[in-house]
């Protein structure tokens, strides 16, 4: 999950599910009114006086019995949540099962943390990019019956 617009991945209002074994980076292109880009491309003045939330990472929005396994995540900026749970009133129900998750940028707010380890190796959570793009495949093939 990379270079989406806001967010990364999220479960949401979703309960007894499992996500597991994802790389979630890059996220969280639209900009935030209190992060001026480095670069202004066209289609920002679009969106001019417009912000979106701090969220490039992966999102737990009222979801219950959720198990987190092996997730890596790089938040957009230090200050993005990596890992957090959202609900609309009281408190986000404890994930119930979960392990191997790592945050390499920005903040976790997961119950209970110990679920989340956070790395300084920025490379654990973004893969390198393919030395060269791979070769199309097929659209179809043609079978010759005789």
């Amino acid at each position: 999950c990379y270079k989406n617009g806001i967010n990364g991945l999220v479960v949401h209002r979703t309960h007894r599910c499992t996500v597991r074994q994802n790389t979630i980076y890059d996220n969280g292109v639209i900009p935030r009114l209190d992060r001026p880009e480095d670069v202004i491309e066209d289609w920002h003045v679009g969106a001019s006086g417009k912000s979106r939330q701090p969220y490039s990472g992966l999102t737990l929005n009222n979801a219950e019995d959720v198990k987190l396994w092996s997730n890596v995540v790089a938040a957009r900026y230090d200050d993005d949540y990596a890992f957090v749970q959202e609900v609309d009133s009281g408190e986000a129900a404890a994930v119930i099962a979960g392990g191997n998750n790592k945050a390499c940028r920005g903040v976790v707010d997961i119950n209970p943390t110990n679920f989340v380890q956070t790395v300084e190796n920025l490379s654990i959570c973004i893969p390198e990019a393919p030395s060269s793009p791979p070769s199309p495949a097929p659209k179809y093939v043609e079978v010759v019956v005789s």
